[in-house]
């Protein structure tokens, strides 16, 4: 509630989000203890000790909080400052569908023949080209570079799922792994609402803050409402711009993963 009440909002907080933002680190705080000083537990903690595991959940929660900030954030610029309708906008954006179902099907056969390391930090490049390009698009004409933007970014993604999830579980024992499929999905989830609340709040911030400019850039355009819908489109494009950053900069954390080998991790028969 605290992350979707911060939606259209601008700092400070209010005392409704600041009270559910504390319940919510209280009822946290509260399981943890309980978990260590009792045998109920809502999961094991002790998840989080194996280093595969625990990178994966982090790179699994940045995926779902880019990843859904953009499926939001596409269909808005597209009928909003680009002024596509409804079918061009979804002709724009239906390339990703595409390209990550492809791409995912394709993982299936090189998943135990390359290392997983090297699809993710791939996959991460090539969803960092992808931002980029979202970041530059034109403000006329531009369709096909959006298309292009958003198969290229399926691309991307396509070669992250397989990967973490195999990263994440390979090294973890059996006796966990229950626990640890929860905890994933639920990392996402909270990815996933996370990241909309902040980079709506970003672009919220942005736009107002275009705002302030729009009389100046005026000057320069046939009219205000197009001053202000170039100032839209740059709290959007800016937006991408921060995700690619974001990225890129998680990009060296992908050493942290350990590969089980399978030679060295058969048992040895006396």
């Amino acid at each position: 509630m605290a992350l979707e009440r911060r939606i259209d909002r601008t700092w400070p907080l209010s005392t409704e989000t600041a009270l559910e933002a504390t319940v919510a680190a209280l009822a946290l705080a509260g399981i943890a203890i309980r978990s260590i000083r009792s045998q109920f537990t809502l999961f094991k903690f002790e998840v989080f000790r194996n280093l595969n595991f625990s990178a994966a959940v982090f790179y699994n929660f940045l995926v779902g909080a880019l990843l859904f900030t953009t499926i939001v954030f596409l269909p808005a610029l597209s009928e909003g400052p680009l002024g596509y309708d409804a079918t061009e906008a979804g002709l724009a954006l239906s390339p990703r569908g595409i390209g990550t179902m492809a791409t995912m099907l394709a993982v299936h056969y090189l998943i135990d023949r390359i290392d997983n390391r090297a699809l993710l930090g791939t996959g991460l490049v090539i969803t960092v080209g992808a931002f980029v390009l979202m970041s530059r698009v034109p403000p006329d004409g531009g369709e096909i570079w959006l298309a292009a933007a958003s198969a290229i970014q399926g691309v991307g993604v396509g070669l992250l799922f397989t990967p973490l999830s195999t990263l994440a579980f390979s090294t973890l024992d059996a006796k966990l792994r229950t626990d640890a499929a929860g905890v994933y999905s639920l990392l996402r989830q909270l990815g996933c609402a996370t990241g909309v609340a902040v980079m709506t709040t970003l672009l919220q911030a942005r736009i107002h803050s275009n705002s302030l400019r729009m009389f100046d850039a005026a000057a320069g355009a046939s009219s205000p409402s197009e001053a202000l819908s170039h100032g839209v489109l740059a709290a959007y494009t800016g937006c991408f711009q921060t995700m690619a950053i974001i990225t890129a900069v998680t990009l060296p954390g992908i050493l942290l993963f350990r590969v089980l080998r399978t030679d060295s991790a058969a048992p040895t028969v006396a």
